[in-house]
């Protein structure tokens, strides 16, 4: 959208606002907003709070995998209130078969993965969740490094659990969940731009959706190696080392980047695949889940490279 300059009095130059820019905000003369100069770019904020956004969805006919995904889409979406209609008070899950009971389910849902969010009314086909919580500019940093520091603990749990041979994940699928939880809020905060570098949110978007999919693998592992009958080999375990050392390195990297870094996370790409490409195609006895679960890592590793090339971007975003 563009703007002409009005010049105002002798030195004073002047463009308006947006309206509908300025009504979603509820400006009004004499409020004051935030100028930041970047080189061509003058970014105006505001610290008002949008207007409250609602969306209803009708879940009548719908399973559980899609009102979990339509909830979290409106979580992440920003809007503040969300109205669900329903005309059963039952859901149907595809994956058990089974008929489950919908408010409990949505309240489960609630909890897991809206941070912020509650069931604050209740009818017989009616319920609305509302956000009873405030989100502030700081939070999003926090909530970011929480979310790194999971993962870093998620990983190293999962090694641990092949190196003993453990069948219980209880722990990890608690650890997966919570993480789905705070990247759901991360999100969140990006779309209600509460967030300090507007011309960096796509970048941000697109970390914070690929460190969900780097702690889903995780969980994957972990689910599949209960399945396996003998003991990981010293050398998958070695390439799961390899692939933990590696997200360290981009999480060191992320908040304090260097060249120097980044050539580490290479180097240490480098040499997951050396160890990978030797076991696989020099031992003909080859574990089945070694072969299946080294397919997992091979994909956090190459994420873990595409994260290093968008942080490397957002250096140069200034």
């Amino acid at each position: 959208m563009k703007r002409k300059i009005v010049k105002l009095g002798e030195a004073t130059l002047v463009i308006s606002l947006p309206s509908k820019w300025a009504k979603k905000f509820n400006l009004k003369q004499g409020n004051e907003l935030e100028v930041l100069e970047r080189e061509r770019d003058l970014i105006i904020t505001t610290e008002n709070e949008y207007n409250i956004k609602e969306k209803t969805i009708d879940i009548s006919n719908l399973d559980t995998k899609l009102v979990n995904a339509y909830l979290i889409s409106a979580y992440i979406n920003g809007y503040d209130t969300i109205k669900l209609s329903f005309s059963k008070d039952e859901i149907k899950d595809l994956k058990s078969k089974k008929n489950l009971k919908l408010i409990p389910f949505i309240q489960d849902i609630v909890n897991k993965y809206l941070i912020g969010m509650e069931v604050i009314e209740l009818k017989s086909s009616s319920c609305i969740i509302k956000d009873l919580s405030r989100i502030n500019e700081g939070e999003f940093d926090n909530t970011i490094r929480r979310i790194f520091l999971m993962i870093i603990s998620l990983s190293e749990d999962c090694l641990n659990n092949i190196k003993e041979n453990k069948t219980e994940i209880t722990t990890i699928s608690h650890s997966k969940d919570n993480i789905k939880r705070f990247i759901n809020y991360c999100l969140r905060i990006l779309n209600k731009r509460n967030y300090k570098e507007p011309n960096k949110v796509f970048l941000y978007d697109h970390i914070i959706k690929e460190l969900s999919f780097i702690s889903s693998i995780y969980g994957y592992i972990a689910e599949e190696n209960i399945k396996r009958k003998t003991k990981a080999s010293n050398d998958f375990i070695e390439a799961f080392t390899e692939t933990n050392n590696s997200f360290k390195l981009f999480y060191e990297l992320f908040y304090k980047f260097s060249q120097e870094k980044a050539l580490e996370i290479v180097s240490s790409r480098r040499k997951f695949f050396d160890i990978i490409n030797e076991y696989q195609y020099e031992n003909k006895k080859c574990d089945k889940f070694d072969l299946i679960l080294s397919g997992r890592l091979t994909i956090i590793v190459l994420l873990i490279l595409q994260l290093t090339e968008t942080k490397m971007g957002m250096e140069l975003v200034s």
